[in-house]
């Protein structure tokens, strides 16, 4: 399947067949939103996180995420805002639909606490693009070490 974001339908590539877009924007922190230092970097996170396209396919390491429900400035559809704290104290973001579908399932896949559910403290993660008719592209990211 492929996901058409701005459409919000899934291609099925073999048959061409549209589908409804079943994905929800989720909202999720990994961290303790009780300490002050952590309510700080979900401020800064919101007035200062780069956009996850400067990344290219560079890959990052993952130690938090915050996930909250979000709107499309152009399409005016529904989202997923997705800030991703990685090791060296940077913050990305991204209303990309791969991106988010992928990160839920990696925030799962360490149970939402990345210190102690990974070898390291985080996940390194790198973009992968597909592309779409109609200039679109399709991200995701693939996990290269947990």
């Amino acid at each position: 399947m492929v996901d058409n974001t701005e459409n919000t339908e899934l291609i099925d590539e073999t048959t061409g067949e549209v589908k409804t877009n079943t994905f929800e924007p989720m909202q999720y922190v990994t961290f303790d939103m009780n300490d002050i230092k952590n309510r700080v970097r979900v401020f800064n996170a919101h007035n200062s996180a780069k956009s996850l396209k400067t990344i290219a396919d560079t890959p990052i390491n993952i130690v938090d995420v915050l996930a909250e429900p979000g709107i499309r400035a152009r399409s005016g559809n529904p989202c997923q805002n997705t800030y991703l704290f990685t090791d060296d104290n940077l913050v990305f973001f991204t209303q990309s639909t791969g991106i988010a579908r992928t990160v839920n399932e990696l925030v799962e896949m360490v149970q939402g606490d990345f210190a102690k559910n990974t070898t390291n403290g985080y996940v390194t993660v790198q973009m992968i693009e597909s592309k779409l008719s109609g200039d679109r592209i399709y991200k995701q990211f693939q996990l290269t070490a947990a």
